[in-house]
């Protein structure tokens, strides 16, 4: 194995012991200590890759990221070559709700993170912003694309109805972690939405 790829696997699974312990602990438990035992590797290893618990942080969130990304290709990897933006959407609003253990985790930690950095200097609300203004910019290409074909309400800007669709996901997802709502009730009213952003064409002809 080359030794990049060791020096790869090391950080991701302290990474990963970061994301444990924020999972079930909450972050102010996090330190270089607590993510070391949880990852199962030593101290010093721990302050060797990462220097200094803001650097492990801002590493965290850089994986968070990278692998919200991975996920989203891997979904869309699976859709039929024929699949429509519409379907890409509806793939892409599923994949982003807490409907798994993984996605779960992954909601809990991001939402920790958002918390803490509104008054902890280690983090920025720029590095937590940067992935959903990733995701903005896609969902408005997706709706943008259907939009052109006029199955969208001329008048529908695609930017600012993106900008919808996120805000309506964001709280359906917390909704999920505390229980409002389940996975099949969260799809249901995001589906709705769609409907009525995209209706089906008129197949009925005079």
């Amino acid at each position: 194995m080359p030794p990049h790829a060791d020096h790869d696997q090391r950080r991701t699974q302290i990474i990963g012991g970061v994301l444990q312990v924020v999972a079930t602990e909450g972050l102010d438990k996090v330190t270089m200590r607590t993510v070391a035992e949880m990852a199962g590797v030593s101290l010093r290893l721990v302050q060797y890759y990462f220097g200094t618990k803001s650097q492990l942080l801002q590493h965290t969130l850089a994986h968070l990221e990278t692998e919200s990304q991975q996920r989203w290709r891997h979904r869309l990897d699976m859709l039929d070559r024929a699949t429509t933006p519409r379907d890409i959407l509806d793939a892409y609003l599923d994949e982003a709700l807490p409907t798994d253990a993984a996605s779960r985790e992954f909601h809990i930690v991001y939402r920790a993170f958002t918390a803490a950095a509104l008054t902890d200097p280690a983090l920025t609300t720029e590095s937590l912003s940067a992935g959903p203004r990733r995701v903005h910019h896609e969902i408005t290409d997706l709706i943008g694309r259907v939009h052109n074909t006029g199955l969208v309400d001329r008048g529908t800007d695609p930017a600012t109805e993106a900008h919808h669709l996120m805000a309506l996901e964001h709280g359906l997802s917390t909704g999920i972690l505390i229980g409002l709502y389940d996975c099949r009730t969260a799809r249901s009213i995001l589906s709705k939405h769609l409907n009525q952003l995209m209706p089906a064409p008129d197949l009925h002809t005079d």
